[in-house]
């Protein structure tokens, strides 16, 4: 089923609890094991690169980026749609609608990381122009205590 009727809306903090849940998958775990906090949400969507797609008055889905500070890129922390409205255009829509917006301020390319083994995610980007520039992506990370 392909969705006509959406809203894509500017992040705000009303919509923060629902974004913590939809990214609390084991696909956005972060190298310590942990999910991704609504803290940490806020933060990013101070960037004003951060939106929420709202089907049927339901949030179904968010993108989170953020402009890197002396370059004109962005980095693409997380795009995320509820399992149950996956495979319907939403995520195109959503990341569609997220480069018109870098491209209103100023972006002219967009960074993101995947890992080797996220292969849907992969063909997902890759037919929405991305290229992979890295061949085979390793994260490493350390938590400073």
């Amino acid at each position: 089923m392909m969705y006509k009727e959406f809203e894509i809306l500017p992040v705000t903090e009303e919509y923060l609890d629902k974004c913590e849940e939809l990214v609390a998958t084991p696909e956005t775990i972060a190298f310590n094991g942990e999910f991704v906090t609504k803290d940490w949400l806020f933060e990013l969507s101070e960037d004003n690169l951060s939106f929420v797609m709202i089907v049927d008055g339901k949030t179904v889905g968010c993108i989170f980026g953020e402009k890197l500070l002396k370059s004109h890129g962005c980095l693409l922390h997380l795009l995320c749609i509820d399992v149950n409205f996956r495979n319907m255009g939403l995520g195109t829509k959503l990341i569609k609608h997220f480069e018109e917006q870098c491209k209103n301020t100023g972006v002219e390319w967009i960074l993101l990381y995947s890992t080797y083994q996220s292969t849907v995610n992969h063909i997902f980007y890759t037919n929405l122009g991305y290229i992979n520039k890295s061949g085979m992506f390793y994260e490493f990370g350390k938590e400073l205590k």
